[in-house]
């Protein structure tokens, strides 16, 4: 098994041509499906082009960013449902008609 872990070091001498070609390759199919991601969002297009250079222009960051911003609220309704239940309470129904004048949102 340490054989296996002496392969995979940050040592110049097993740097080479293929392992910066793979790197390349699956950066850029990670780029791509946050891109993807991007156009499925119902962002406006002014939302999606900064969305697109934050993540071209800031390699990483930009997509620990925009990670956030991916979760859509329909796909993933079993994490917004404690949330769903406390707007339905009789309690956070009276103060949102409080805030709102009386009208339901």
């Amino acid at each position: 098994m340490s054989e296996i872990f002496n392969r995979f070091s940050f040592h110049a001498a097993k740097f080479n041509g293929q392992v910066w070609v793979c790197l390349a390759l699956i950066w850029l199919l990670v780029l791509g499906c946050t891109i993807t991601s991007i156009q499925a969002q119902p962002f406006s297009a002014r939302q999606r082009k900064f969305w697109m250079a934050v993540v071209i222009f800031v390699p990483l960051l930009g997509i620990l960013a925009y990670l956030p911003s991916s979760f859509r609220r329909e796909q993933l309704a079993q994490l917004f449902f404690f949330r769903s239940q406390r707007d339905r309470s009789p309690k956070h129904a009276a103060a949102q008609s409080r805030f709102t004048g009386g009208q339901k949102s």
